[in-house]
């Protein structure tokens, strides 16, 4: 029996790739781990790379399936992150320390008004 997930919202273009490679819970995670960071993915993946040890082999093989590029800058993708995370439940101090930010982003992330303010002139 499948376990029911918690409604996530839709991920942003930059992150749906990964999202669609590996799911949304391992997704979440490949991003924790290696957002911001160059990746290079190999069209045979080795079974020791530390791609595969948080994601795991078929998972590493499918995102190398489905990549434009071998190298490529894995998304930060906070914003998306902080919302998954409060949907499943936890604390925004809790977000805030996972994803890096101060608990008043974190709140701005999750009110969806995370948009520069325009300069006053």
């Amino acid at each position: 029996m499948s376990e029911i997930q918690p409604l996530c919202p839709l991920p942003p273009a930059h992150v749906a790739t990964y999202v669609n490679a590996m799911g949304v819970e391992t997704a979440i995670e490949f991003l924790l781990n290696f957002g911001g960071a160059e990746i290079h993915l190999t069209t045979k993946p080795s079974r020791g790379g530390m791609v595969e040890r948080v994601i795991g082999y078929e998972k590493t093989k499918r995102l190398v399936e489905v990549s434009i590029n071998s190298k490529h800058r894995v998304p930060l993708a906070n914003k998306w992150l902080a919302q998954c995370l409060y949907c499943q439940g936890l604390s925004i101090a809790a977000i805030a320390r996972r994803v890096r930010r101060s608990d008043t982003t974190v709140r701005k992330y999750l009110r969806g008004t995370n948009t520069p303010r325009s300069m006053k002139r």
